[in-house]
């Protein structure tokens, strides 16, 4: 039998060193780009588990159901200008994922009964996070509300436009006020190139808008006090990356898809910032992986496909097979048991094409 696990994994040194945590938020806090699986590799060169169903029907469901999420999404990007009604984007994606929850689950529980406890982590898609206690430090929007509370008070509960305002910091506003504050519809242009155009409510950015950052990060969708909150489209056309989907307090919460120039994809559940959950993450040569995520790396129980036919199902730790698992080549060859960091070690079986097994102990891949 081979006697190594398959080393290729996702650069989780690299994931975890990405300071990106939610869009280029005009709150000045991150001027990163997102979060991500940076020159990701194949975490394996894996095989499908024991029982799985047919190969190409279970890829056939994959396809129809990836293909109605992104339908799905585009459709949701699309209608979402500052002008129509707000799609109703929360539940976008989240009938199919269900149904990926449940194609998932129901391969994984025919592996060994021992994984089952593990597979529960990855069927929870809709986490409520805790809410971010942390301050939020000092926003384009505050910049200038020192001097919005300096000047002379305008008495009025009305709605009215008035001539552009430069403030002192060299921000110019124009749009509508209520008194002494910024309320309604205006653009604000900052003296390095930042702007923001849409809706406005006491001084701060809440509604529907649009940011575009200094370094070319745009960001469109809906805002709560002054954050990313809601649904909203995030990019950066120089890095041609982009995430759609929901947002909460500034950082990608909820359901989403980031998409990379290179051709790397990740569809799935995000918790502050994080990739948390379910989660389905695609390398430009094609491979994938579907399964569990935590702290922004593989952690749980997962299924991965190779590009060249191999497959892997079972449990990963920090983005490396890790426990029971079952690992297919496309010769037949097959193997079922335990692996340490990506090797095989414990009690395994190892199956050849003609029928030939071998069962017993691993001591690091031998």
């Amino acid at each position: 039998p081979e006697t190594r696990a398959p080393q290729g994994r996702p650069h989780v040194a690299a994931a975890r060193s990405s300071t990106k945590r939610g869009p280029r938020q005009p709150g000045g806090r991150d001027k990163s780009p997102p979060r991500r699986l940076r020159g990701a590799q194949n975490p394996c060169t894996g095989s499908m588990g024991q029982g799985v169903s047919c190969a190409c029907e279970s890829q056939c469901c994959e396809q129809d159901t990836q293909s109605q999420r992104l339908a799905e999404l585009q459709m949701a990007r699309a209608c979402f200008r500052l002008n129509d009604p707000p799609p109703v984007a929360s539940g976008a994606g989240f009938s199919t994922l269900h149904e990926d929850a449940a194609f998932f689950q129901m391969n994984l529980a025919k592996v060994d009964s021992t994984c089952s406890s593990a597979a529960e982590s990855s069927s929870k898609f809709k986490v409520e996070a805790e809410e971010d206690e942390e301050a939020a430090s000092a926003s384009y929007f505050e910049q200038e509300l020192e001097e919005l509370r300096q000047m002379p008070a305008r008495p009025s509960n009305k709605k009215e436009r008035r001539s552009p305002y430069v403030f002192e910091s060299g921000a110019i506003y124009n749009g509508q006020w209520i008194g002494n504050e910024r309320h309604g519809f205006g653009r604000q242009v900052w003296e390095d190139g930042a702007m923001y155009e849409g809706e406005w409510r006491n001084n701060c950015a809440q509604g529907r808008g649009a940011f575009v950052h200094c370094d070319g990060g745009t960001y469109t969708g809906e805002w709560q006090a002054n954050c990313a909150h809601g649904f909203g489209v995030y990019s950066h056309a120089e890095e041609r990356s982009s995430y759609h989907g929901e947002w909460r307090n500034d950082l990608q919460h909820g359901y989403g898809v980031e998409v990379w120039g290179e051709g790397t994809r990740y569809e799935g559940q995000f918790v502050r910032g994080n990739k948390e959950g379910f989660g389905i993450y695609r390398w430009p040569d094609r491979s994938e992986y579907h399964g569990a995520w935590r702290s922004n790396a593989i952690n749980g129980t997962g299924e991965f496909f190779s590009n060249d036919g191999r497959r892997f199902v079972g449990s990963w730790q920090d983005s490396v097979i890790h426990g029971l698992g079952c690992y297919r080549w496309p010769n037949g060859q097959e193997y079922r048991g335990q692996y340490v960091t990506d090797t095989k070690h414990g009690f395994g079986v190892f199956i050849w094409p003609d029928g030939r097994k071998y069962e017993g102990f691993w001591d690091t891949g031998k």
